[in-house]
């Protein structure tokens, strides 16, 4: 399963990458940023690693300006959706 320190690191590329090409929001939604976590970190396990994917995101909007679009109860699910301003 990816851990969380897998989706952070590839949620700070896209963010590093958004940046570098000057784009000033990205806004990510889970199932997408764990869909292309798993095929980076395939594993059999993969399809209960959506809470480590929502934490991540979670974590990483603080060190941003960020609007948190969609979230559910339990703030893991794959509907959760966060703009990051860069």
């Amino acid at each position: 399963m990816a851990n969380k320190q897998e989706f952070m690191n590839e949620l700070n590329s896209i963010l590093a990458t958004a940046k570098s090409l000057n784009i000033h929001a990205v806004e990510i939604i889970s199932s997408d940023l764990h869909n292309r976590t798993i095929l980076t970190y395939p594993n059999p396990t993969q399809n209960k690693a959506m809470p480590n994917c929502c934490n991540a995101m979670q974590e990483v909007a603080q060190q941003y300006t960020h609007d948190i679009r969609n979230i559910t109860p339990s703030g893991q699910s794959t509907t959760l959706n966060i703009k990051y301003y860069l």
